[in-house]
């Protein structure tokens, strides 16, 4: 009998690690426009769909995206200070409004 060890997936989904925040698309958008969120933000910045009840994206700096095992990398404070301005300028929020986001999306 085979034993696998380590992470099995037959779902079409991904695991996500953002800094940034939970953003609805309405938000940025105009109800006229045919434009996607990802098609919006620079700097490094861009945008997940999570579809959940209150909001339908995550947006910031993606550290990670994939159903894949992840790489070992590291970041230090400093790193995650300078992203969080730089998430916080691009989509006009207050600095303190910007965390790091884990979740599993639909893909």
């Amino acid at each position: 009998m085979k034993i696998r060890n380590g992470f099995v997936s037959n779902s079409s989904s991904s695991s996500f690690v953002v800094i940034g925040v939970k953003v609805n698309s309405k938000d940025y958008i105009k109800e006229d426009s045919d434009d996607y969120l990802d098609d919006i933000f620079e700097n490094g910045v861009s945008a997940l769909y999570i579809e959940e009840d209150d909001y339908d994206y995550v947006a910031g700096i993606v550290l990670a995206d994939g159903d894949d095992y992840l790489e070992n990398t590291s970041t230090t404070l400093e790193e995650f200070k300078e992203m969080s301005e730089t998430v916080a300028k691009e989509l006009k929020v207050d600095a303190s409004k910007v965390s790091l986001i884990t979740g599993t999306r639909a893909c």
